[in-house]
């Protein structure tokens, strides 16, 4: 046991030293302090907690990102960040008993999963004596603090923007200058290393760079150059760099909200508020995560809405050929293989891929969800289960999106398409968006295709006849509760 007590600060989802009140705290008091991560797979016992544990490709992301993180620590003076495997309460307990721990801190979490394990390990320390103290740094507006007049629950995005935009956050705070007291033999207490880059994705490598400064370098590039003020006329076209893509930074809180926020703020570029509106959608997605945990499981969040999707035992054959990227729909086989090549999507085509898996071949969403959960470097509980309930149609409108009509709109000329479905690269612009014409609604019969090569052979039909699973979506949804009570959006978007 060490001889002198010592404080704990816990990271989860706040891979960082800047803006990370936890271990501002912990840098503050006297006396050794004990950096802890630790990988929590108890969640999978309940339902939907698959979602809380980094999987895959985020897997890979969350290595990279400790290592990081334990070296800035490391340059502060601290010892090496101590990684721990298992049930987060088991730890806690395994460390008070073998320590002396004057305080345990951490940052607060909204998901459903976590915020029950965090209750329980309250409790524990509390009747151990040893004080906590946790903040609320994960998000800019506390969804327990954001309510409607009535004091309800926002149901609709919004009104919800309409509210925390005229609200000022906290800037954020400094990184600690502080030096640490290292704890002693802390390399002994780590009982887990994370494994390498996932074997389907070798090349993440060249792509991404995990960690706090390369989050701060790519927030500072975004901020000050062309992307931010280019970004409401780009951002939709999938080919071309019109996003941040600071979404696996802030996924796992190499960046919080509030640095983005205030980072953006002080830009130059006059256009800032559509960035900062998907911004606050990114918190809505954490706000009702907290106000509806089971919309993780396989319920959607209204409990009167429920679709008749097909049976899992049905369905097989048709995710396979969805996830590999073999619909037959070029756009939405670009990007499931530009998932599986990169770990990222473009969010368009995100929208895109998930309509056609949940109302054109009618398989629920968990499976898409699961999907994206694994592959996504950017996984996130809020913002992955968020997106797919908006795609169900859940909140608050029914659209099926047309592949077709989508890239002609967002890559007229193909270029996204040619990147990564090979097979159709040497067609002409006016086939590649839709090389089977007859699946368009734009000719009645099957179109043999002029412009053949040994490679366009390859390339499936399509899996699915787009204007019979529109109908058959629509016919289905009409009978679900909540559709009868809304108006129905364009199909042809």
């Amino acid at each position: 046991m060490s001889a002198e007590a010592a404080t704990v600060v816990w990271f989860r989802k706040d891979l960082r030293l800047q803006d990370n009140p936890a271990f501002a705290l912990a840098a503050s008091h006297a006396g050794p302090t004990l950096c802890l991560y630790i990988h929590d797979s108890s969640y999978l016992e309940y339902s939907g907690g698959l979602f809380e544990v980094p999987a895959g490709a985020a897997y890979w992301w969350l290595g990279q990102s400790l290592r990081q993180l334990s070296t800035d620590i490391e340059s502060l003076g601290g010892s090496p960040l101590v990684l721990k495997k298992g049930c987060s309460l088991s730890v806690f307990k395994q460390l008070a008993h073998e320590h002396r721990i004057k305080l345990c801190t951490w940052n607060h979490s909204y998901s459903p999963y976590q915020s029950q394990k965090d209750r329980q390990i309250l409790s524990l320390l509390h009747q151990l004596g040893i004080k906590t103290q946790v903040f609320d740094s994960a998000l800019i507006y506390d969804p327990r603090k954001v309510h409607s007049q009535t004091g309800g629950v926002y149901g609709q995005f919004s009104p919800y923007w309409k509210k925390v935009s005229q609200w000022q956050p906290k800037p954020p705070l400094p990184a600690p200058s502080k030096r640490l007291v290292p704890f002693p033999n802390s390399a002994a207490l780590s009982s887990w290393q994370p494994e390498d880059t996932p074997h389907w994705a070798q090349h993440m490598r060249t792509l991404w760079q995990p960690g706090e400064k390369y989050a701060e370098k790519s927030l500072a590039g975004f901020a000050d150059g062309d992307a931010l003020a280019s970004y409401p006329h780009l951002r939709d076209y999938p080919r071309v760099r019109g996003t941040s893509r600071l979404s696996p930074h802030l996924a796992f809180g190499e960046l919080s909200h509030r640095q983005v926020y205030d980072r953006v703020q002080r830009s130059a570029h006059s256009i800032k508020h559509e960035f900062l509106r998907q911004l606050a959608w990114r918190e809505y997605s954490f706000y009702q995560l907290y106000h509806h945990p089971h919309i993780t499981s396989e319920h959607a969040q209204k409990s009167s809405f429920s679709i008749a999707f097909r049976p899992d035992s049905e369905v097989s054959t048709d995710l396979k050929k969805w996830r590999a990227g073999k619909t037959g729909y070029p756009l939405v086989d670009a990007g499931m293989r530009e998932l599986y090549a990169t770990g990222w999507m473009h969010n368009r085509v995100r929208m895109v891929v998930a309509c056609f898996l949940v109302k054109n071949l009618l398989i629920h969403w968990i499976h898409g969800a699961r999907w994206f959960h694994d592959t996504l470097l950017d996984a996130c509980v809020g913002n992955n289960i968020a997106g797919w309930q908006w795609i169900v149609s859940v909140m608050p409108h029914f659209r099926v999106f047309h592949p077709a009509v989508q890239s002609r709109k967002f890559d007229p000329q193909g270029s996204y398409i040619r990147l990564w479905v090979r097979e159709l690269r040497d067609l002409p612009v006016d086939r590649i968006h839709d090389p089977y014409l007859s699946f368009s609604g734009t000719s009645k019969q099957p179109h043999t295709p002029k412009y053949k090569s040994e490679l366009w052979q390859n390339y499936p039909r399509p899996m699915v006849d787009y204007k019979m699973s529109r109908e058959r979506a629509l016919a289905i949804y009409k009978q679900a509760t909540y559709v009868k009570k809304t108006k129905s959006k364009s199909t042809h978007e």
